[in-house]
């Protein structure tokens, strides 16, 4: 640890910054990932309604049995990421609250001067903001 808080500080808010960063992105790659796995599902239902139906019209049957064993092999395979990413994304969203901690504990040890208040001031209030907006 650094002598100098406000070293330390901004040591803190770069750790903090990038644990945000990566659970954003995170986050999003779950998004992408639960889009793909319904549309997988779309697709594996329609595909099956046109093979047992029959109103797929190929030369052989098995373009429609491949296309739809691929298909199912897609949304299982994103089904298991998912599981699999979502203690992924628990353990980046505990980091982030850690890193969260440490930058507004190393704001606290500021010199209170006025500047270093109205940082630790806005450094309380930003948590209070985001839980806001969510």
């Amino acid at each position: 640890m650094t002598s100098d808080p406000h070293a330390e500080y901004r040591d803190k808010f770069a750790t903090f910054s990038i644990k945000e960063a990566d659970l954003k992105a995170s986050k999003t790659l779950q998004r992408i990932g639960w889009l793909i796995l319904i549309g997988s599902l779309i697709l594996t239902g329609i595909l099956g309604y046109t093979v047992i139906v029959g109103l797929w019209k190929a030369n052989g049957g098995v373009t429609r049995w491949l296309s739809l064993v691929i298909v199912n092999v897609l949304w299982i395979a994103y089904a298991y990421w998912l599981r699999s990413n979502h203690k992924n994304l628990a353990e980046k969203t505990n980091e982030f609250r850690a890193a969260l901690q440490e930058r507004q504990t190393a704001a606290a040890q500021l010199p209170l001067d006025t500047t270093s208040g109205l940082r630790i001031y806005r450094e309380a209030s930003l948590d209070v903001i985001a839980s806001y907006r969510a």
